[in-house]
């Protein structure tokens, strides 16, 4: 999810505490997801929000 959010310009934060997990986290820049993986990913979107959207005033 790290590699999608990217991918669709978003600012992407992610948080550990396990140094192990850290590096698994930076480890999405030497590769992208294609376009039916893309789709794929997108199509879990169920409009759920664990924080304000910022678009919406």
């Amino acid at each position: 999810m790290i590699r999608w959010a990217l991918q669709r310009g978003h600012t992407v934060i992610p948080k550990s505490a396990r140094p192990e997990r850290i590096k698994e986290n930076a480890n999405v820049f030497d590769f992208n997801l294609n376009e039916d993986q893309m789709k794929m990913l997108d199509g879990l979107d169920q409009g759920l929000r664990f924080c304000p959207d910022p678009l919406i005033k």
